[in-house]
């Protein structure tokens, strides 16, 4: 019964969790300027990893429950992992697989921690990239904008950070273009862009979980 409750929460939790993000800093960012902005999207940003790291426990503690309902299962909370797999983690760490339940601990790792650690990763080496192009070129910036692209590449997460840079890309040249034609303002900053590509992202994500699904764990 509990396995028939927590099924679906947990298989929509992840969306909520980044659709919601994405939803707050699309009311802030059109709300609110300067420092106060900044603020909100780092307070987002925190927020972000700590549900995602909630849920990363959520899946872990759920899969344990899962395998333990199961005679056959069940062996497999006890199981050591093997030395002589060929897997990175496996071969610098041995130790850590070698205990009882060392097989759990790789699987849970691989499939429910690594996608949120990579993905983290990738949205701090999107925030550097932002600085730096900031520093290069701040026109492209108002006060916050960086911020704003490390909690939406937080939400997105890996791999759909795959689309949704490209589409990031498509979207400042488009409403570039527009900008362009009706305000004839030839610069338009990031934040918009950012926005919209997490935004169409986010709504086609079922899809891009197929088409993305080699780059899974």
């Amino acid at each position: 019964m509990t396995n028939f409750l927590l099924g679906p929460f947990l298989e929509w939790l992840p969306r909520i969790i980044s659709g919601g993000a994405a939803l707050v800093a699309l009311f802030f960012y059109l709300k609110y300027q300067g420092t106060t902005r900044r603020h909100v999207f780092i307070a987002v940003i925190f927020l972000l990893l700590a549900l995602q790291v909630t849920n990363a426990g959520l899946l872990t503690w759920s899969q344990h429950y899962v395998w333990s309902q199961d005679p056959l299962s069940k062996s497999l909370l006890t199981t050591s992992l093997p030395k002589n797999i060929p897997v990175p983690l496996v071969e610098t760490f041995p130790g850590v697989f070698q205990v009882p339940s060392g097989y759990f601990i790789f699987y849970s790792l691989q499939h429910f921690w690594f996608p949120f650690l990579l993905g983290a990763l990738i949205a701090f080496l999107f925030f550097l990239f932002l600085k730096m192009l900031q520093k290069y070129n701040e026109r492209f910036f108002e006060t916050g904008e960086t911020e704003l692209g490390f909690a939406l590449a937080l939400a997105v997460g890996w791999p759909n950070f795959v689309a949704f840079l490209p589409l990031a890309l498509l979207f400042v040249v488009l409403i570039s273009v527009i900008r362009g034609l009706v305000t004839k303002e030839r610069y338009t900053t990031l934040g918009i862009p950012l926005l919209v590509a997490a935004l169409c992202t986010l709504a086609i994500q079922g899809f891009l979980h197929l088409l993305l699904m080699p780059l899974s764990f």
